[in-house]
């Protein structure tokens, strides 16, 4: 019991949980979730919450490695790993976009309104 109190603890101190950067990255994850965009990687289609679910698994894995929400959007939410292709979304009435784009403009909006 002692030792979850205690790697919290060093998790709250050491800069992982709760930066600016890991809450940007949260809240764009959010995002994908609560779009109700249509997600295509690699040809495949998913809903909202699997893509959700596939950036938040890549995330943690590349954790360690990934900053700030740009490299996040960058080397995690803009195409596949494996394949290179480009992530796709689809969301009512707009037109088929790559997510990289889509999810930096959505970025851009919550730094403005936090200003």
């Amino acid at each position: 019991m002692y030792r979850v109190y205690l790697v919290a603890l060093l998790l709250a101190f050491s800069g992982y949980a709760g930066t600016p950067a890991s809450t940007e990255i949260d809240h764009l994850i959010d995002y994908v979730d609560q779009s109700g965009c249509t997600f295509i990687r690699n040809g495949s289609k998913s809903d909202a919450h699997a893509a959700a679910a596939h950036l938040r698994m890549k995330y943690r894995f590349a954790h360690g490695r990934i900053k700030t929400a740009e490299q996040f959007i960058q080397h995690i939410a803009s195409q596949s790993s494996t394949t290179g292709e480009p992530y796709l979304v689809e969301c009512a009435d707009q037109k088929r976009q790559e997510s990289g784009p889509w999810l930096r403009k959505e970025l851009e909006r919550t730094r403005a309104a936090r200003r």
